[in-house]
């Protein structure tokens, strides 16, 4: 059901999508927040983590050299449009984006305090630049069209001719995606952040064959770009991959440091993680002893901070 829906032409001032994205907060998803921006101490953009010391173009050129963990939201949004838009020139078509986003109004209980509506919040912004990016490629510009598909679960959608983009979408909304004119045009169809778990397709999905057809549509899309924040065994790591780089798995290393210590071709699962955590501890002294002192070092930082 359509909530709300306001329009963007290529003509109007760069700030207008901005305006667009804040009425539909303002007008549909108004939710309770603490009045200061917060960064959680876990968040990789964190004032803490060090600027990326290499270029996210020359890195992105296919150039042997990992693309580094990006020190901020800027620098993430330009590698997504970079990633994007390289994609996009290759033929890549349907493509889906996970962004890490940036914490607000978290507690020490809860990360998201607001649920969905206040990630959606947190990712307007994100959504915004990455937009304007891509409408400098050719054959992206134009009008577009802003509407928010689901209220409870913060749906939106940007839609024009040959570009449109999908916040958390659900497979509720897939048939929706599927009619975009983007798609149906062959343009440019991103799914940013789905809500769903790749490797849980029938509980997610259902049975059937709808479920099938639904299953088939969402494998056209490819990850293009991917940055995601992950526990494991202590140990916190960043799953990166930029079109058309490999898989890289960043561990942070207690000082403000994430080194990739690995890339493979395919997403790796939490097995594989698990290895390269292994290899990567290494060393004379017990996984468990390292993995120890690390709690107790991010411990009192975290205290000092506070």
């Amino acid at each position: 059901m359509r909530k709300f829906q306001v329009s963007l032409h290529s003509t109007e001032a760069p700030d207008r999508l901005s305006l667009i994205t804040r009425a539909i907060v303002k007008s549909q998803l108004s939710i309770q927040l603490q009045p200061k921006l917060r960064i959680h101490r876990r968040s990789s953009f964190s004032l803490h983590v060090r600027a990326v010391s290499a270029s996210t173009q020359e890195a992105q050129r296919g150039t042997p050299n990992p693309i580094p963990v990006p020190s901020n939201s800027e620098t993430m949004v330009a590698q997504a449009v970079t990633a994007s838009t390289a994609a996009y020139k290759a033929g890549v078509k349907l493509q889906k984006l996970e962004l890490l986003l940036p914490l607000i109004g978290a507690t020490d209980l809860d990360d998201w305090p607001g649920g969905i509506r206040q990630q959606f919040k947190a990712a307007l912004p994100l959504i915004e630049g990455v937009l304007k990016g891509l409408r400098q490629a050719s054959g992206l510009q134009g009008g577009l069209n802003s509407e928010i598909w689901d209220q409870g679960d913060a749906i939106g959608v940007w839609m024009g001719a040959m570009l449109a983009a999908v916040i958390f979408p659900t497979p509720d909304v897939l048939r929706n995606v599927r009619s975009l004119d983007a798609v149906k045009n062959g343009g440019l169809a991103l799914m940013v952040n789905p809500q769903w778990n790749a490797g849980q397709f029938v509980s997610d999905f259902g049975f059937g064959a709808g479920s099938k057809e639904l299953q088939t549509f969402v494998a056209r899309f490819q990850d293009t770009y991917f940055l995601k924040q992950q526990r494991v065994q202590g140990e916190e790591l960043f799953i990166l991959r930029a079109y058309p780089g490999e898989w890289q798995v960043h561990i942070q290393d207690g000082q403000g440091n994430s080194p990739c210590v690995h890339q493979q071709a395919v997403r790796p699962t939490y097995k594989e993680l698990e290895a390269i955590i292994a290899t990567y501890q290494g060393g004379d002294a017990p996984a468990w002893w390292k993995r120890m002192k690390k709690e107790f070092d991010f411990n009192w930082r975290s205290l000092k901070r506070e």
